[in-house]
């Protein structure tokens, strides 16, 4: 019994190693409750905010997979950019050093419109994560990044959005395992601008495309994929 359990634990311990939590929720976030009209970095987490163009965070309770959280991060609108690599504000990032695992808990400002957070490398020019969501109820999104080290941007691309917590953790053989057991119950692709052009991989020109899949217990992962045949 004793091995067994600490099998367990060596088990647990894979999976969570090397995890980096922001909850919004956490005291260091609710230090900065308001408006957040200058760059601040909490905890590796950087938010870029100006007079006028700010990020907020607020109170706002919800519940998912054994959170409760009790605040949120406001983007208030999509994200500004002085141009492709040089961020204005409304966007926040964080540096990886290769192939992690990312989730994000949020959902948008409205009850019915369905938005877009996005995840970016090289600025806004690499499209790694795209996290499609309404404002109903908060919803989980996670997926595979499979580069090496960068500094990934997180921004909504049109109107509000709102985000209660970012996990990033290494990328192992058990969370493959995990997404193994899943059920696919649609698959999306994208241009890298982030326009959805087909739900069959067949039916693809060559390039470069964002596979999204969407499970059946409701959340999702995105993958850079190419296609170097035509149909």
């Amino acid at each position: 019994m004793k091995k067994i359990y600490l099998s367990l634990l060596c088990i647990l311990g894979a999976v969570t190693i090397n995890a980096q939590t922001w909850n919004i929720s956490d005291a260091e976030f609710n230090a900065l409750a308001g408006d957040i009209t200058t760059t601040q970095t909490v905890s590796g987490l950087t938010l870029y905010g100006v007079s006028g163009s700010a990020l907020t965070i607020d109170e706002n309770g919800k519940e998912i997979d054994g959170y409760t959280f009790t605040h949120r991060l406001k983007f208030n609108g999509s994200g500004k950019w002085d141009d492709e690599t040089t961020v204005a504000s409304r966007v926040i990032s964080f540096a990886v050093d290769g192939a992690k695992k990312i989730t994000v808990y949020g959902m948008t400002s409205s009850s019915s419109s369905e938005r877009n957070l996005l995840f970016t490398t090289n600025g806004k020019q690499t499209e790694v994560g795209r996290f499609t969501h309404t404002g109903s109820a908060i919803g989980k999104y996670e997926f595979d990044y499979t580069g090496g080290a960068e500094t990934i941007y997180v921004y909504s691309e049109s109107s509000g959005f709102n985000i209660y917590a970012l996990i990033v953790e290494s990328a192992t053989a058990i969370n493959d395992d995990i997404k193994a057991d899943k059920q696919v119950a649609s698959t999306q692709y994208y241009c890298i601008n982030g326009v959805m052009v087909s739900t069959s991989f067949a039916a693809l020109p060559k390039g470069i495309y964002i596979k999204k899949e969407t499970y059946t217990d409701g959340t999702s992962s995105s993958t850079k994929i190419s296609k170097t045949t035509a149909w």
